[in-house]
């Protein structure tokens, strides 16, 4: 987290944009709640928002939510494993567009979740008509307006709100951009296994998705 926060303050103090940083705490018990607060107590822009384990979900609408007085949204993972290009890239660009976004590669996850991945694309396709590569990157610059009114329609409990936020982009013909990712220099990547929380989470997304695709 520490990482996260010094690479991206380096990256938006070098681009001149007022920025904050909303962390969520999902029920975690390493550790990470206290590193959060120590690091908050030290910088003033940094605002926490903890709760009991609701899954990755519901974390982020809880993250969109907080920022819902913004004008600019950035979303992104902890783990924090792309560098900043991409970003600044997009911020570039961010006044020809609405949904900006940085497409990853998937050769660091299992074939297993590479998979499901290519599900939910086809999925978003036959749903919205329009293929997108990276349905589910959490590497993303929206415009705050649009994130609350799709909030509005994607119910808290959902396994991969961050799909649904690219159908509502699609199917309302906002202006997307998107670039190709890349690591930072010396990352070491691991690849990510499937598990029964996500093999559960796959199933129940796709059944959120086509509910969801009625909504919009």
């Amino acid at each position: 987290m520490l990482s996260l926060y010094n690479t991206w303050v380096g990256c938006f103090d070098q681009l001149h944009i007022p920025y904050r940083f909303i962390f969520v705490n999902d029920g975690s018990s390493d550790g990470s709640l206290q590193l959060l607060e120590e690091l908050a107590d030290a910088n003033e822009n940094i605002n926490i928002y903890s709760h009991a384990n609701q899954g990755h979900g519901p974390s982020i609408i809880r993250g969109y939510k907080a920022a819902a007085d913004a004008e600019w949204i950035l979303q992104m993972d902890a783990d924090n494993p792309y560098d900043t290009d991409a970003f600044k890239m997009m911020w570039e660009q961010k006044e020809q567009y609405d949904f900006l976004v940085g497409s990853r590669y998937n050769n660091s996850a299992h074939f297993s979740r590479r998979l499901i991945s290519l599900a939910s694309v086809i999925t978003v396709a036959i749903l919205c008509g329009k293929f997108f590569k990276d349905v589910n990157t959490p590497y993303r610059l929206m415009r705050a307006r649009d994130v609350g009114r799709a909030l509005r329609l994607i119910p808290e409990n959902s396994f991969a709100p961050n799909i649904m936020l690219t159908m509502f982009y699609i199917k309302h013909r906002h202006k997307i951009f998107t670039t190709a990712l890349r690591y930072k220099a010396n990352m070491i990547v691991k690849k990510s296994r499937m598990n029964s929380y996500f093999a559960g989470g796959a199933l129940q997304s796709f059944f959120q998705l086509l509910q969801f695709r009625f909504r919009i």
